[in-house]
């Protein structure tokens, strides 16, 4: 600021760098673009950021948030915490994010005064929320791995106490600015709002309020997270000592510590940065810096809201299998099959084999008709013309019937395998590989008529199995689940084929 503008101090905002005018009022944040800030390149850039850490943000731990509440097997005290930590992240996409976003490619904060208040406090509220969050979750697994309190069970009732403590801690934190300790005022390149780093000496305190910030919301679970991740860590190269023979304990001890690197390298990536700017700021009054830096610190606390959920959720075997069940990702999940089926030797025995062609199979369907479908739903109408109408259907088919015979022939190979009715024989991979073969003919049987003139037929199969002493109630209920997909798949189609056949039989029955 020019170092001979004497005026009372805005109550709303202020712009911490020398300004050509003694009226700071007429280059308001609420009112004006701040181009004497930045040129347009650097607002819209940032408006873009905004934009995908909104979308991916908003994504992503909407659909965490939905996966807990459809699957029972994921309300574990640790995913409760997780939880938590998915509603402070959407907090901060949709609040802090999308003001953000929309701000920066205005070039001024478009929303007014009192919506930057507004914005600065849920942003700062799902913040603190989300950064006790990552504390509570380090204090679980010490708890849970380490046992310093011996046999003492971490249940779910307290998960949500501690979640109801990060929300209260987070009040604490982030209230004040919203009674007169500190305020909460446009920052960086002034798209966005947060705690008033920059004034000094005047009625708001801010000097006490950011010491209080770093002290209990940045040193405090941050030292919690260190201690209770090396106390992890300690633990399990003691497991892993003991066990030195045991390959399994010193690859879990390796993907633990990996882990655990990854998770303290996120907070500090989110937190330190933000930390150390409002420390600077503070003990370097007067000192001019880059408000394009300053702008910095407030993005990369933001783009938390994507990180920390790839690091905590997705990595989690549990919520990465549900969520891809949840959006129907077909493609994807059978992708995933076949590449590991190929990468591991482990998995190719002769069931895989059959299970892999079903694979490839279901893989054909998504890709070709799935796909084809999908544009041609958004088009309404076959955007292919009548060949790929003709390339479309008979890929499709051919998949479906693939998979048809597939179950057919899992269901035939669970019967010889357990069932012995043919004694001592045994049920080889190149056994497998002829019945994948046959599945294939028996599709393009069924497939390649309606390219030469002929309708269509359909077929029948089914059944999976479990195996050893389990066997009955499981291998029973595993029929029955894969009789009624067989169901629910075909028996649709083929009763609607029926129907229209019976139906033309009778209009050619009066028409003669």
């Amino acid at each position: 600021m020019r170092a001979n503008r004497d005026m009372e101090l805005p109550e709303d905002f202020w712009i911490p760098i020398p300004l050509d005018t003694n009226n700071i009022t007429s280059l308001s944040p609420f009112l004006v673009p701040q181009d004497h800030l930045g040129s347009s390149g650097i607002f819209y850039s940032m408006a873009g950021f905004m934009f995908f850490v909104f979308v991916i943000g908003t994504g992503i731990n909407t659909l965490t948030i939905a996966c807990t509440l459809q699957y029972k097997k994921l309300r574990s005290h640790l995913n409760y915490i997780l939880v938590n930590l998915a509603i402070a992240n959407l907090l901060v996409s949709c609040v802090g994010s999308f003001t953000a976003c929309c701000s920066f490619a205005s070039r001024y904060f478009i929303f007014g005064a009192l919506a930057c208040k507004i914005e600065g406090f849920m942003a700062t509220l799902g913040g603190m929320v989300s950064l006790w969050s990552l504390a509570v979750v380090a204090f679980e697994r010490w708890l849970v791995i380490c046992k310093p309190l011996g046999n003492f069970i971490f249940k779910p009732d307290h998960a949500l106490a501690c979640c109801a403590f990060t929300w209260v801690f987070a009040l604490i934190a982030s209230a004040p600015p919203l009674f007169g300790w500190s305020r909460y005022i446009p920052e960086g390149l002034q798209c966005s709002c947060g705690p008033d780093w920059y004034t000094t000496n005047n009625k708001y305190n801010n000097e006490s309020y950011v010491m209080f910030l770093f002290g209990f919301c940045f040193a405090v679970p941050f030292s919690t997270i260190v201690f209770c991740y090396t106390q992890l860590l300690i633990t399990l190269k003691m497991a892993a000592k003991a066990q030195a023979e045991s390959a399994s304990t010193q690859k879990a001890e390796r993907e633990v510590t990996r882990m655990v690197v990854l998770m303290v390298m996120g907070f500090l990536v989110c937190w330190l940065p933000y930390a150390s700017f409002a420390l600077w700021v503070v003990n370097n009054r007067g000192q001019p810096f880059d408000l394009r830096m300053a702008t910095i610190p407030s993005c990369f606390s933001k783009a938390s809201a994507v990180y920390n959920p790839v690091i905590y959720v997705l990595f989690n075997k549990q919520f990465r299998s549900c969520m891809m069940a949840m959006l129907g990702m077909g493609g994807a999940i059978n992708t995933i099959t076949i590449a590991c089926t190929v990468q591991y030797k482990k998995l190719r025995s002769h069931l895989n084999y059959i299970l892999m062609n079903l694979t490839v199979a279901n893989l054909l369907v998504s890709s070709v008709g799935s796909f084809t479908c999908f544009y041609c739903f958004a088009f309404r109408y076959m955007i292919l013309g009548p060949l790929g109408c003709k390339i479309e259907g008979f890929t499709a088919t051919v998949g479906g019937m693939v998979s048809l015979w597939s179950l057919a022939v899992i269901a035939f190979e669970r019967w010889l395998v357990v069932c012995k009715p043919l004694w001592n024989f045994a049920f080889k991979p190149h056994h497998a590989i002829a019945g994948c073969a046959i599945t294939w003919v028996f599709a393009l049987m069924a497939a390649v008529p309606p390219l030469v003139g002929w309708s269509r037929s359909a077929a029948k199969a089914q059944a999976e199995s479990a195996s050893t002493q389990k066997a009955e109630r499981e291998v029973t209920r595993m029929v029955v689940v894969m009789v009624l997909g067989f169901l629910v798949c075909w028996i649709p189609y083929a009763s609607f084929a029926l129907w229209i056949i019976n139906k033309l039989h009778i209009v050619g029955s009066f028409l003669t």
